[in-house]
């Protein structure tokens, strides 16, 4: 008997080391398609005057030289989570980053001049970054976000895309949003029309293919 039960307990004792410890498996990048560093952001202030700042927008009361809204850079990747292939906007700042995660977007043709439209979101999140950041702390912060996204406060938050092109001054002006209540036409009249970013449409068409 004491021979049986001790055999009972090695098979538990093999059985139980056996079944390693196994990760979830995490997102993966499976694409970086561009990064947009410089821009000029413009706005019309409280008293109706056209300001610019690098990489920013300016604040909209003239009596304040400080800029908000500013980014490091956005960038545009493909992340595969679950064996699905998801888009995402990342914009980053010098000490925290934001991402919009959207399913991948079709082709935008450049020949239209204007873009407004809001996706809606997979996941989103916002964080703080404890030092430089990388595509690690991103994913790692995608990971924690995605499994729980349905039942955030963000789960009905877009992302507000807005875009026009003039060719004859190859430029693009463009802004981005995450919100939930701005529909597209207040968009395009609450952005471009008195604040958005501008940058050269050589460094913007791939922007704008995704998007």
């Amino acid at each position: 008997m004491k021979t049986i039960l001790a055999i009972t307990i090695l098979l538990s004792s093999i059985q139980l080391y056996a079944q390693d410890r196994v990760d979830e498996s995490m997102p993966v990048i499976t694409k970086k398609i561009a990064t947009l560093k410089q821009a000029t952001g413009w706005r019309k202030n409280d008293i109706g005057k056209w300001v610019s700042v690098k990489n920013a927008i300016p604040s909209e009361s003239h009596d304040f030289n400080f800029a908000d809204e500013d980014f490091t850079d956005y960038t545009i990747y493909k992340v595969s989570i679950d064996s699905k292939v998801y888009s995402m906007l990342v914009k980053t700042t010098k000490n925290e980053f934001t991402y919009y995660m959207f399913d991948t977007a079709q082709n935008k043709e450049l020949a239209d001049s204007s873009y407004f439209v809001s996706k809606d979101l997979i996941c989103y999140g916002e964080h703080f970054i404890s030092g430089r950041f990388d595509e690690s702390k991103l994913l790692t912060e995608v990971k924690s976000d995605f499994k729980d996204f349905d039942n955030s406060v963000y789960s009905k938050y877009v992302l507000n895309v807005s875009m026009k092109w003039f060719p004859s001054k190859n430029v693009f002006r463009f802004y981005f949003n995450g919100d939930s209540n701005i529909i597209p036409i207040d968009l395009e009249k609450e952005t471009l029309l008195d604040k958005y970013f501008e940058t050269a449409d050589v460094v913007f068409k791939k922007f704008i293919q995704e998007l």
